[in-house]
């Protein structure tokens, strides 16, 4: 039960991180966080739903994939940019995550 609870937050949030990184960006907009923070937390959100769902082995090899891909599908969307330093936010959220669970949570 509690890991279809991981399943569904984690397709939930996979939805919602999707469509931030390839929606065209509003131009008016009140709610403005810096973009570094924004792939930072999304892709600790990620990592750690998906590792809660699967096994850190599968979510290491899945969200490792991910962070790239995002950034590759950025570079051919005329209304977006790929950036080596959101690809490096991507990865250190990853790598917060995987530190996280490894020696606070210690769930491995």
């Amino acid at each position: 039960m509690l890991l279809n609870f991981w399943r569904i937050l984690f397709c939930f949030t996979l939805a919602l991180v999707s469509y931030g990184l390839f929606s065209e960006p509003g131009s008016e907009s009140s709610f403005k966080i810096p973009d570094y923070l924004l792939h930072f937390s999304a892709f600790f959100l990620l990592s750690f739903f998906l590792t809660k769902a699967t096994n850190f082995f599968i979510a290491s090899i899945l969200i490792s994939f991910y962070a790239p891909i995002t950034e590759i599908i950025q570079f051919f969307l005329p209304y977006r940019d790929a950036t080596l330093s959101d690809l490096f936010f991507n990865y250190l959220g990853i790598f917060f995550n995987f530190f996280y669970l490894k020696f606070i949570e210690n769930s491995f």
